[in-house]
């Protein structure tokens, strides 16, 4: 997929990738159904291995509830991928 992504992505074009963490989604309860997770490490070899080079990389919180009243914090990861 990262590959058809650059493919169509205009030359110097930016893609912005956000996704969960895989330890955050490992821990909850629907992941057991299919998902598949990946480290930060796997998405920058998947990145960089299609073409793109990395802009910036952020690490964002922010606080949900997974069940009634219960009170987590959801990582995310926020890549500024850059077409060559």
């Amino acid at each position: 997929m990262a590959n058809e992504i650059y493919r169509v992505l205009a030359p110097g074009g930016r893609f912005c990738l956000v996704m969960v963490q895989a330890e955050f989604l490992r821990s909850m309860p629907f992941a057991r159904f299919g998902f598949t997770t990946y480290e930060a490490s796997e998405v920058r070899t998947l990145m960089t291995n299609a073409g793109f080079s990395i802009h910036q990389l952020h690490a964002i919180e922010e606080q949900i509830e997974r069940t009634p009243g219960e009170i987590v914090n959801r990582a995310f990861w926020v890549w500024e991928l850059n077409k060559a």
